[in-house]
């Protein structure tokens, strides 16, 4: 009995994360995990939002030991391991943000350690948008978890019950709960009068461990029965609730074989109409996920918009694959969506597709110099006049200044730019929408296409270099 006091005065730092996650023991022993809310003004209970399915149930106080009721008023909120602020920078690009430690930078690159690697990421400087910033940064925006547990473990004694009783705690602070058991087994052999208290810790941090493999297993369930893997999904349920049937995730998916039988044998004979509801939202996340990867800085405008030509014919494939479809009951699906209007603006880049002038200069205008002499005579040191050489005609200098080309405009525009560009390319193009398209005038030029202006004294008409000649701005109506 004392085993299991220990177990829930301990389980608490156990499971901290961001939302203060913890296991509550009623009085019939079996636990439920999640995130306690407690509401002092409600006198009859307290709200446990459960760690697998996010949902939430209420649990009267009744229901609880006295002992659990206590512990529970009179704990501390925890938002997780406490972390150390560092010295830190952060680079902006046009189509990312890296926060981390500084290795090292120059004159072509900077170079960051972040918590998503242990080598330092490559930041070109010529994509930076703005000096790199000196920042405080929490440890973990540079380390992963199971780095910060290195970083922690160079420091600490592993003959010491204290440091490695507090190791175990900071693992499970961040859900590493293997890792946490080594670490209070380590507790456990350095002082053996600790003995009986750390099999208490023990056992409330394996209630901690399998609730975890049994959510992770729900998660792969879910992901099965998603992709219409439904012999798949119902084999790992009936492991899910035969290998985990004393966690809290099977005990509330007590009835999720039943559940995902039923939807399968529902989408062979209802599968015109599960396809209908399924289809139009995955088909528009793919195609956004396509669009994002297409807009990415290591692909050209060339090969962005030869991709975007056959994007729907990849979204198809990628669906027919998931839910085991064929292309038409795809497209038949598809085109039973709800068909919201969506607007989407080739931008400054308008001139791509208007026919504006790709490169060169913004104006033929040239300027001559004026000639300084025509050629007269001189007198030379010995009195005799001496006709100087004339000088040759000045050679004209043009005054143009140069537009970018179409792929320097593409290498230069944001992430943004270069996605809702395609975007609007594909509504255009696309056989698998209706579109309506629509133009208005330049915002710079005013529709004209030119600029008055004057170079080196030389009035002159320019090429508008936002739209390149091309007046006007494109914009794409779909549905």
């Amino acid at each position: 009995m004392r085993r299991f006091t220990w177990a829930l005065l301990f389980v608490t730092a156990l499971s901290t994360v961001a939302a203060a996650q913890d296991v509550v023991r009623l009085r019939n022993g079996r636990f439920l995990s999640g995130t306690i809310q407690i509401d002092e003004a409600d006198k009859d209970g307290f709200k446990v939002q459960r760690w697998d399915t996010g949902g939430t149930i209420f649990v009267r106080w009744s229901q609880i030991p006295d002992a659990e009721k206590n512990r529970l008023l009179n704990r501390t909120a925890d938002a997780g391991p406490v972390l150390d602020l560092i010295d830190g920078v952060r680079a902006l690009t046009a189509t990312r943000e890296e926060v981390g430690l500084l290795v090292r930078e120059d004159a072509n690159q900077v170079l960051i350690k972040t918590k998503n690697a242990k080598n330092p990421v490559p930041v070109p400087t010529s994509a930076l948008l703005r000096p790199v910033e000196k920042i405080k940064i929490r440890e973990s925006d540079a380390y992963s978890p199971e780095e910060l547990i290195e970083r922690r473990l160079a420091k600490a004694n592993d003959k010491d019950y204290a440091s490695m009783l507090e190791m175990g705690r900071f693992a499970a602070g961040l859900k590493l709960y293997e890792k946490a058991r080594e670490f209070y087994q380590k507790a456990m052999a350095a002082d053996a009068s600790k003995k009986e208290e750390i099999e208490g810790i023990l056992a409330a941090n394996e209630i901690l461990i399998k609730e975890g493999k049994a959510t992770a297993l729900l998660r792969e369930i879910k992901t099965l029965e998603e992709d219409t893997e439904f012999s798949k999904a119902i084999e790992l349920a009936r492991k899910l609730l035969a290998e985990f049937a004393d966690t809290e995730t099977a005990k509330q998916n007590k009835d999720l074989v039943a559940t995902l039988e039923k939807e399968a044998k529902d989408f062979e004979v209802k599968k015109a109409e599960v396809l209908a509801q399924k289809v139009p939202e995955m088909y528009k996340a793919k195609r956004g996920a396509l669009l994002g990867e297409y807009a990415g800085s290591r692909y050209k405008l060339s090969q962005a918009r030869t991709m975007v030509a056959k994007l729907d014919e990849e979204v198809v494939k990628f669906l027919q694959q998931k839910l085991k479809s064929t292309p038409e009951e795809i497209q038949a699906a598809w085109g039973k969506r709800e068909q919201k209007l969506r607007t989407a603006t080739y931008g400054d880049g308008s001139w791509i597709v208007k026919g504006g002038q790709d490169g060169g200069l913004d104006t033929e205008a040239e300027y001559t110099p004026k000639q300084q002499n025509s050629g007269s005579s001189v007198i030379d040191d010995f009195g005799g006049r001496v006709q100087r050489k004339p000088q040759q005609p000045a050679k004209p200098v043009k005054l143009g200044k140069k537009l970018p080309t179409s792929e320097e405009w593409w290498a230069s525009a944001s992430g943004a730019d270069r996605k809702n560009w395609l975007e609007a390319e594909y509504a255009k193009t696309s056989g698998a929408v209706r579109k309506e398209v629509k133009v208005k005038p330049c915002n710079v030029c005013q529709g004209q296409g030119v600029l008055k202006s004057s170079r080196m004294g030389v009035p002159c008409d320019v090429k508008c270099g936002r739209c390149h000649g091309a007046k006007e701005d494109e914009i794409v109506q779909y549905w």
